[in-house]
């Protein structure tokens, strides 16, 4: 059972005992500042001190849950790691800066090489993954700098075919290009489904279960798709045929809008694929293909619809759908089927 967390109360015990601990070690030699704790926003009961290292680069040194009923244990601990970590990140300031160099001079090569390839990466900046105070109070700086691990903030083109920052964690200047370019293949099949959009005069693409899923709920089609082409995803709140409210969800994949939604518990739509989870399904569902959907599923959505391929055998097999797919060019809002 957790106890009530008082963060500031928690910032200001910790900043305090961590300074007598440096006093004791180095005679308060090594530069801590209070508006370095901050409460970790994720984890809630965790405490994050963000230690400068050089221009825009910290080092973000972090605690255990401080909740529970060892909480002063806890507390008492982090704090004489977290003294013994400064002065450990003190000793190594000028390796963890070269370090830092060495991976951005070496990642910034590596994605200007790629984008002479004609891959449209873009290199941001090399930070620091967060450390544990733990393993930064080693008694020999060299091996708690070990734990100092760089994270390499890059730019390409993400499966909703929009800008998108990758971060990878490499420990070494070696790794960076292996990490690096493994993201080549995917990155060049979103400028392909990309260019193929604007070759044709779209922005975006939708398939023709999504339009007819947006016209049973009465939501503007072309509101819907400007807010995915924009946000990467969206969700409608809708009234079921059965009366009972649900959510229509809305996300682009490689440049086309597909949804998802559970209308009919025994036919759920999954952005590209009908999930027959119904008690009826038939012993040999591959039997099912090309077959009319009508054949299997009474809702009329997928009028003159018919099942394509089998893609899963599992529990409740998925078919994917023989359905058209229509090209958006969102600023004059005019939708067409895309010629097969």
């Amino acid at each position: 059972m957790n106890i009530q967390f008082d963060a500031t109360r928690e910032l200001d015990t910790v900043f305090g005992m961590t300074s007598e601990a440096l006093a004791r070690i180095t005679g308060s030699r090594v530069p801590f500042e209070r508006e370095w704790l901050r409460v970790d926003e994720v984890a809630g009961a965790r405490l994050v001190v963000e230690v400068p290292i050089g221009r825009d680069l910290v080092l973000d040194v972090h605690s255990d849950n401080l909740s529970g009923h060892n909480r002063d244990f806890a507390r008492r601990q982090f704090a004489d790691d977290l003294a013994k970590s400064l002065v450990n990140i003190e000793a190594a300031r000028w390796s963890l800066r070269r370090y830092a160099g060495a991976m951005r001079r070496v990642s910034a090569a590596v994605i200007d090489k790629a984008v002479r390839e004609g891959f449209e990466y873009a290199f941001e900046k090399v930070t620091f993954k967060q450390a544990r105070a733990c393993h930064l109070a080693h008694p020999d700086w060299r091996e708690a700098a070990s734990h100092v691990i760089a994270r390499v903030h890059f730019t390409g083109l993400g499966d909703q075919l929009r800008q998108v920052t990758h971060q990878l964690i490499i420990e070494e200047p070696e790794y960076v290009e292996d990490e690096i370019r493994a993201f080549d293949h995917e990155q060049l099949e979103h400028q392909r489904a990309r260019d193929a959009l604007r070759a044709q005069g779209a922005d975006i693409a939708v398939d023709e279960i999504t339009l007819r899923h947006l016209d049973r709920y009465g939501i503007d089609r072309l509101e819907a798709l400007r807010s995915v082409a924009a946000n990467g995803a969206t969700r409608f709140e809708v009234t079921k045929r059965n009366g009972c409210s649900g959510k229509l969800s809305l996300r682009s994949d490689a440049g086309v809008v597909r949804c998802h939604i559970i209308d009919d518990p025994d036919f759920v739509w999954i952005d590209d694929v009908l999930a027959l989870e119904g008690p009826s399904t038939p012993a040999d569902p591959a039997s099912l293909a090309s077959r009319l959907v009508s054949d299997v599923c009474p809702d009329d959505i997928y009028s003159g619809l018919r099942l394509g391929s089998l893609r899963s055998r599992g529990r409740f097999p998925t078919f994917t759908i023989e359905q058209a797919t229509h090209l958006v060019d969102l600023a004059t809002g005019r939708i067409w089927e895309r010629a097969a």
